[in-house]
């Protein structure tokens, strides 16, 4: 989602291309398109959002134009775990030895599939996906860390 003021929201109508960067991955942009204008305006800012679809983009940046992908999940109470302890008012902790051993062997599969000519990704749930890549970044910073929203439909 983006913010546009109320006197620039005419210029985005869906399906009009875009080229967005994303924070996520910086010094990278990406082509898309307004997928959807929110009717209502926010009146505190005088802002409409707007909804760019970005994800064939950033899964043909990472994967390249093939429809085959290879990416790295977590064990289902793995990733119960890191829900809890990454989202706000989750109620747990992560205990630091649990983290270094989940960066440890998500370094450690992401390099045997580098080691295999495969662009590594790690597949979370979008709620964590940013809180999950730093973590990750410094044991593996070729690997990208996405969001299941971001796995485009087709």
């Amino acid at each position: 989602m983006v913010s546009l003021s109320q006197a620039d929201a005419g210029l985005a109508q869906p399906g009009d291309r875009v080229v967005a960067s994303v924070p996520a991955y910086p010094g990278d942009t990406f082509s898309g398109r307004v997928e959807t204008i929110l009717p209502a305006a926010n009146a505190a800012t005088r802002t409409i959002e707007v909804r760019i679809a970005l994800a064939p983009a950033l899964v043909q940046q990472i994967f390249g134009p093939g429809t085959d992908m290879s990416v790295l999940a977590l064990d289902p109470s793995l990733e119960g775990l890191l829900l809890q302890s990454l989202t706000p008012g989750g109620g747990a902790t992560l205990d630091p030895a649990m983290a270094d051993m989940i960066v440890g062997e998500v370094a450690s599969a992401a390099q045997r599939q580098e080691d295999h000519g495969l662009a590594s990704a790690l597949l979370v749930p979008d709620r964590i996906r940013a809180q999950v890549a730093t973590m990750i970044r410094k044991a593996a910073p070729r690997l990208r860390v996405l969001a299941h929203a971001e796995i485009p439909e087709t």
